[in-house]
């Protein structure tokens, strides 16, 4: 069944292998615990093809299975990736944010480049929820690694620009989006191209800023006031230690 479903994926006959995995899996039961490989392999590949509510399942099943002694790291991590990934996409920012969080710790060592995606997409996590200051800081993160990284991805530098400068945009820091538009720039000409959309006062900036503004207001994140959410994100306040 594997082997079959990444046959048609080597031919891009992607629809096909996720038909395929999914008339397999709608013969397992997704809510007991397994120690078969092929199973989970099953589970996880079915789960990166497919979105929505059985993306969600099946990615919960490899998560729950794969926190179970014995399980090897990179299909822990996978599962996380994942799970975080479905949660996000269904809305639960918390519980992506949280999933997110685990994962970049764990590869924060073992893996840099693949840290460097898991932090940004934990900012755009933490955006969603409103925590802008922590959404921030983590994409202002990713966008230093990228810079320092030995051999930077372009592709990656410029989803990384992107999604940062998209919430500086939502949160209207315009001083900081000048600023980061000017250092991609510099880092690599094509990255001016996607940018350029994102310029303060443009339809696009203007637009995210009033789609972010239910949850972004009351929030301290405007240019020349203190950001009171960022300032409290690694120091929580006595009582919540």
């Amino acid at each position: 069944m594997l082997t079959t479903a990444l046959h048609l994926l080597d031919t891009r006959n992607t629809h096909a292998a996720r038909d395929v995995l999914s008339r397999h899996l709608d013969t397992v039961d997704l809510t007991a615990y397994t120690d078969d490989p092929v199973l989970i392999d099953l589970v996880l590949l079915y789960a990166s093809l497919t979105d929505g509510p059985r993306q969600l399942t099946a990615a919960e099943f490899a998560y729950a299975t794969t926190r179970l002694p014995g399980w090897d790291q990179p299909r822990r991590d996978q599962a996380a990736w994942l799970l975080g990934t479905a949660a996000h996409h269904q809305h639960d920012y918390p519980r992506a944010s949280a999933i997110r969080t685990a994962l970049l710790s764990n590869l924060h060592s073992t893996d840099p480049s693949e840290a460097l995606r898991v932090r940004t997409e934990l900012a755009d996590s933490l955006h969603h929820s409103g925590r802008c200051g922590e959404a921030v800081r983590h994409a202002e993160q990713a966008w230093r690694g990228w810079q320092h990284s030995t051999e930077p991805s372009p592709y990656l530098g410029a989803r990384i620009a992107i999604s940062y400068a998209r919430k500086l945009a939502a949160c209207q820091r315009h001083t900081d989006l000048h600023a980061l538009i000017a250092q991609a720039r510099d880092a690599d000409s094509s990255f001016e191209t996607p940018l350029h959309p994102l310029t303060p006062g443009s339809p696009t900036a203007d637009a995210l800023a009033a789609q972010h503004h239910p949850i972004c207001a009351g929030r301290l994140c405007t240019d020349g006031v203190l950001d009171v959410d960022a300032l409290t994100a690694d120091h929580p306040h006595p009582g919540q230690q």
